[in-house]
């Protein structure tokens, strides 16, 4: 089965202009949990959740209207193609622990999305969607993601290796869970 037998279309989008209310009443109308922003010539450059919306609204202690989507969206886009294979799909899902997908053209402009709840409902109905696949997936996206924190001079946190997040020692302190900021702690997880 390929990602445009069971991808939704059209795909809902906004500018980057778009201000988060309105993001925000096009997820509610279209019963979705993400927005891919596209350019004027209908290019993928960004996604909004409504996970997004709550943080940059809370944290900015803004109403949604008074942001654009440019302000909350994540710039890194993971996209699939309308002619992968579902499995394909649902690999970089697994990857990088996401249960949407924009669905893009060879130029990057938007065809669809495809979620997990897409191929869930195709697997009910269809044999040629792998059943363990789908679990495997959804297992892999529910995990938690852990973090290693370091308090030194300035705090860190390490993901693996690959990124590290410079934060004050009180911060560093509250999320490993010391209860005292400031106090200094030499490591500790938490999940994020």
């Amino acid at each position: 089965m390929r990602v445009n037998d069971v991808m939704t279309t059209p795909a809902r989008t906004c500018y980057v202009d778009t201000d988060l209310g309105t993001v925000a009443g096009m997820m509610r109308e279209h019963d979705s949990g993400f927005i891919p922003v596209v350019s004027a010539a209908r290019r993928v450059v960004g996604l909004v959740t409504d996970r997004d919306i709550c943080i940059v609204a809370a944290s900015r202690r803004l109403a949604p209207v008074h942001i654009s989507a440019a302000q909350a969206m994540s710039k890194t886009v993971h996209a699939c193609f309308p002619d992968d294979a579902v499995g394909a799909a649902l690999a970089s899902m697994r990857q990088f622990k996401v249960k949407r997908l924009p669905v893009v053209d060879s130029s990057g402009v938007i065809k669809g999305v495809i979620s997990l709840n897409d191929i869930l409902r195709a697997a009910v109905t269809r044999r040629d969607v792998p059943a363990n696949e789908v679990l495997a997936t959804l297992a892999n996206i529910c995990e938690p993601s852990m973090v290693t924190l370091r308090n030194d001079t300035h705090g860190s946190v390490e993901t693996g290796g690959e990124h590290e997040y410079q934060l004050s020692t009180g911060t560093a302190d509250a999320l490993c869970g010391t209860g005292d900021p400031g106090q200094g702690r030499n490591g500790g997880t938490a999940a994020l």
